[in-house]
């Protein structure tokens, strides 16, 4: 159990990071766009 929630939270982490890069890459064409 406490590997899975582990995994879990890992993967979460990761998806999070990606979504807050995504953001981030969308905000800065933005600004060039500008």
């Amino acid at each position: 159990y406490v590997k899975d929630s582990k995994k879990q939270a890992a993967k979460k982490a990761k998806e999070a990071a990606e979504e807050t890069s995504e953001a981030a890459l969308k905000a800065k064409r933005k600004a060039t766009e500008l």
